[in-house]
């Protein structure tokens, strides 16, 4: 009812993985979440040591979400790879991402690429996702007094304020120099 979802698991039930694809998915990078996953490949382990030489691998991942009016949207993240098990390397070859909204009529509109990534920051913008997708075992992280600075930030940028104050600075010089004519023609 509150928007509110907790995962709960044993440590090594793979909850830190579902924060990162859906981090992945809607941003395209993993923030960490724990340090012993930091250098660990977004491929599969297995899938990586099972590859033959050359082959090519692909990763996706698909995050749908509803909104209070009934509109459903859907972001899909999908990226490939060529695998070198014996070097361990995975090198990337290209990545697509989409996004999916359907009304509640049924009509669908397909964005991709930089307007759904737009689109995501009206979602959830990128520097408030920590605050949305969080790891309950770094909890310290979040009271730290940067975090503060980051919320502000965050809060400012939303907001467009600078818009709003390039606006009242642009409008208040307009209406100096409509009043500056009109003292011309009528003194």
């Amino acid at each position: 009812q509150n928007d509110l979802h907790v995962i709960i698991g044993k440590s090594g039930t793979c909850k830190t993985n579902i924060l990162n694809a859906i981090n992945w998915c809607l941003y395209g990078e993993e923030p960490h979440f724990s340090k012993d996953s930091q250098n660990l490949p977004i491929l599969n382990l297995e899938v990586i040591e099972g590859a033959k030489e050359g082959a090519t691998e692909k990763v996706s991942v698909q995050v749908e979400a509803r909104s209070n009016n009934g509109t459903r949207v859907s972001f899909f993240r999908k990226a490939t790879y060529r695998i070198f098990p014996k070097d361990k390397k995975q090198i990337h070859q290209k990545s697509e991402f989409e996004l999916e909204i359907e009304d509640e009529s049924g009509d669908t509109q397909l964005l991709s690429d930089e307007e759904a990534q737009a689109s995501v920051e009206r979602f959830v913008p990128k520097k408030l996702r920590e605050y949305f997708f969080f790891d309950g075992e770094r909890l310290d992280k979040y009271f730290k007094e940067t975090t503060a600075q980051n919320i502000r930030h965050a809060v400012f940028d939303l907001s467009q304020i600078e818009l709003l104050q390039r606006i009242d600075s642009r409008l208040e010089t307009l209406l100096k120099d409509l009043r500056r004519e009109a003292g011309k023609t009528n003194p």
